[in-house]
This record gives C-alpha cells, sequence and structure tokens, in this order.
C-alpha cells in the first residue's frame, strides 16, 4: 500500500518496526522525495529531563521549522543545529547539497510588501531565497528569526 508522508511517499514493503519500544511505532527504510522542495534535518537540546539529551528531527517544511523555533523554552528545549536539504533548483548547484544554516530570515520583497520570503545564511555566509520567484537584490527588511549559537558568538 502506498503511503504519502507530506512531502515523502513511501510503501509497507519498506516500513520498519521498533517492537523493543513496545510501542507498535515503525519508520521506513526508503522514501521517495516526488517533489523537489528543501527540508530540513533539526538537532534539538532537552535539558531540564536531568542530563542533556539531544535529538534530531527531520522536518519537510519551513513553517514546520519556525513552529519549532517559536516552541523553544529557554533552558529546557533548544534547537542547537539547522541543516537545509537543498534541490540543485534552489542552489543551482548539479546535485542535492546540505548546509548548516548560521541564521534565518524574513524578508519582503521590494514590490510586494505582503509577500514574505525566508532567506538563509549558511555558515560559510552564502544566502540564497527558498523561491525560484525572488532574487536576494529583490529582498528588503530582513528580519533574524533564528540564529545559531556560533552565529551569535561570532556576531559578538
Amino acid at each position: 500500500m502506498l503511503k504519502r508522508l507530506l512531502m515523502f511517499v513511501t510503501t509497507d514493503d519498506a516500513r520498519l518496526p521498533f517492537p523493543p519500544s513496545g510501542s507498535h511505532q515503525s519508520g521506513w527504510d526508503r522514501l521517495e522525495m516526488p517533489l523537489q522542495l528543501l527540508f530540513f534535518l533539526v538537532d534539538v537540546s532537552i535539558t531540564g529531563a536531568g542530563r542533556p539529551l539531544t535529538k534530531t528531527f527531520q522536518l519537510g517544511s519551513v513553517r514546520a521549522l519556525e513552529d519549532m523555533i517559536q516552541g523553544q523554552l529557554p533552558d529546557w528545549i533548544t534547537i542547537k543545529d539547522v541543516y537545509v536539504i537543498c534541490p540543485k533548483k534552489v542552489t543551482g548547484i548539479d546535485s542535492w547539497t546540505m548546509y548548516r544554516l548560521a541564521r534565518l530570515f524574513h524578508a519582503q520583497d521590494v514590490d510586494q510588501s505582503d509577500s514574505i520570503h525566508r532567506v538563509y545564511e549558511t555558515m560559510d555566509g552564502m544566502r540564497f531565497v527558498d523561491t525560484n520567484f525572488v532574487t536576494l537584490d529583490r529582498l528588503v527588511e530582513l528580519t533574524e528569526v533564528w540564529s545559531s549559537d556560533e552565529a551569535k558568538t561570532s556576531a559578538q
């Protein structure tokens, strides 16, 4: 049976049960990506439960990333690292690429102030937009939504 998981497609024969957990949870060992959209890997630190614990989440949309950013609780749940995985159409490179993010911004199109775009800044200073419909030079009023601890430290 074919299953759709947001931007991913998989089948029952790719299902991996997790019997040691006793919860009847499962995952998949292969997924098809029918849409060439960027997605994210996010390392989250959870410190409020005794010893620090790091978990990694795969997010299929920038909306999910922004929800996770807003859901942080200082001294309890914090985002440590964000990696963006980009199809070639986003960066212009001939293959999928993964970048560690330094910052995420919201920006407005110079001609359409009601249109909000996301600007990604990588650790090496490269910036790109999440759409092919607008270029960086058309964006104004960059508002920082998130920055890594490393980017905060280097800015001081």
